[in-house]
């Protein structure tokens, strides 16, 4: 069984340095296309780099992820406009969900009422 695990963890590292090795290959082909041409560069392609990517990627084309200069440093992205400040987000989109024991009563009333409808129809066409 210790062998068994030996050779899973032994597995699971190789794997993730051969992931970890083909994610950097792709962050230079990225890199190097968008240096290359920026107008043409397609950034659904981005959506195949995990977090440690996004942070190589930007760290090629040597743009500071954490602190530096912003782009667009007191142009018009960073003024907060009147209307969308603070940004809206989720929350005012949230509800909070009814007691369980509230939810089964109700279907229990609703699966009972078409019950009886039923009867009731099946009575009237039969009797």
């Amino acid at each position: 069984m210790v062998e068994r695990r030996e050779d899973f963890e032994r597995a699971a590292k190789l794997a993730s340095t051969e992931r970890r090795e083909g994610e950097q290959a792709l962050v230079q082909r990225l890199a190097e296309d968008f240096q290359r041409d920026p107008e043409r560069f397609d950034p659904r392609r981005l959506s195949f780099l995990s977090t440690l990517g996004w942070v190589d990627l930007l760290n090629t084309l040597e743009i500071s992820p954490t602190g530096g200069k912003r782009p667009f440093a007191s142009g018009l992205a960073d003024s907060p406009q009147p209307d969308q400040w603070p940004a809206p987000g989720w929350t005012g989109l949230r509800r909070s969900e009814r007691p369980a024991w509230l939810t089964g009563v109700t279907s229990g009333v609703g699966f009972g009422v078409l019950v009886v409808l039923f009867a009731f129809l099946v009575s009237f066409a039969f009797g």
